[in-house]
């Protein structure tokens, strides 16, 4: 998804206008009339400078942090979908046949450490996830799967409570 165009703000047009520091200090600043940014300080002016208007960058702010949290909102659904159906195709016979074709070919042997027996199997990758070609896939043992997959969410940046 693109950022839409609003956001995109080239600050064309600014008025220089006072504004109250926290500390109390006021200072002169060139403020954005269409997104309320702050553009930067100038040297004080002598009287008729308007207040900053904290309302215009509220607003800005208020609507850029809505579109942020659509985002993620379908972000998560579409994860949420991705998760659903995935477990759905892991207890579906098109897996099941393909996880019994990958340990039958690499023995029931688990290829990560070659010392026990493989009874699951662990995708390389997700590029084809529901229709991996079989080199996509190996035969490990439930140690070393999962140790497998705590190196991939860590790798992705992802939390085990998250996936």
């Amino acid at each position: 998804m693109t950022r839409p165009d609003w956001m995109d703000c080239e600050h064309e047009q600014t008025e220089v206008r006072a504004r109250m520091l926290s500390n109390g200090t006021v200072v002169h600043m060139r403020q954005c009339l269409r997104c309320g940014g702050n553009r930067g300080c100038v040297k004080k002016t002598d009287g008729g400078v308007p207040a900053f208007d904290e309302a215009l960058r509220q607003r800005w702010l208020d609507r850029e942090s809505a579109y942020y949290e659509q985002r993620q909102h379908e972000h998560e659904t579409r994860q949420g979908e991705f998760w659903r159906r995935y477990d759905e195709y892991l207890r579906g016979p098109v897996w099941g046949s393909k996880k019994a074709r990958v340990l039958r070919r690499d023995g029931y042997m688990c290829q990560a450490c070659q010392d026990r027996s493989a009874t699951q199997v662990h995708h390389l990758t997700y590029a084809h996830v529901f229709d991996e070609p079989l080199f996509d896939l190996i035969s490990v043992c439930e140690i070393c799967h999962k140790r497998l997959t705590e190196y991939d969410r860590e790798r992705r940046g992802v939390t085990a409570s998250a996936a």
